[in-house]
């Protein structure tokens, strides 16, 4: 299961590949030049193109958005780390019509390398929240605390809708460079988008887990 789950962690974030340019900074050919004594100063007007061409963010967003869930858990007094029978809380996203569903170990279990130590426990319960609010129970199928990957499992008759379910991407079609969109639901702010670049491949980094 720990191959399976670590070659889902490619998906963890929503991407798109440019092909044709989308973004970043645009010149509009248009110059405006004054002169005053022996100084000329020169005002070139930028635009910024936030849309458009095969990488568009808020279309990513509304395309691939529901398939970005919020995930919540609910720990032990003994299991979690705000005691007195706290919560958790992390980002996941679908991966089959059946109801799976792939996030971190560290959203959904306590302990282990890296997260408190000692044998992981996993949560108590754990629910699946979507972007229309829609909250449903999840069944926790397995978890690597080494990858920090779990697989959820829930009912697809229990959500109001077809999931929407994303691919997973194999990291080879993308370059260093590329633009990239990620949406999640980072410190409690659900259905956020942000957008970036693909910063480097194939590098070690200090992580929270064994899993760099």
């Amino acid at each position: 299961m720990a191959a399976s789950l670590a070659a889902l962690a490619l998906g963890l974030a929503a991407c798109g590949s440019d092909e044709g340019g989308g973004g970043g900074l645009a010149d509009s050919g248009d110059e405006d030049s004054s002169s005053s004594g022996d100084t000329t100063t020169t005002t070139e007007e930028v635009v910024i193109q936030a849309g458009g061409g095969d990488f568009n963010p808020a279309d990513i967003f509304q395309k691939d958005g529901p398939g970005v869930v919020t995930i919540i858990s609910i720990f032990s007094q003994g299991g979690d780390p705000l005691a007195a029978g706290g919560a958790g809380q992390g980002s996941g996203f679908v991966v089959s019509d059946d109801g799976e569903i792939v996030t971190n170990t560290h959203v959904i279990a306590t302990g282990g390398a890296g997260n408190g130590g000692g044998q992981p426990e996993p949560a108590e319960q754990v629910f699946v929240e979507f972007s229309d609010r829609d909250r449903v129970a999840a069944e926790i199928v397995g978890f690597d605390p080494d990858a920090d990957l779990a697989l959820l499992k829930i009912d697809p008759a229990a959500v109001g809708e077809d999931l929407t379910v994303l691919p997973v991407s194999d990291r080879d079609e993308y370059a260093v460079g590329e633009p990239v969109a990620a949406i999640g639901s980072p410190f409690g702010e659900r259905q956020s988008i942000s957008v970036g670049i693909v910063s480097a491949i194939d590098r070690s980094i200090e992580s929270l887990s064994q899993f760099s």
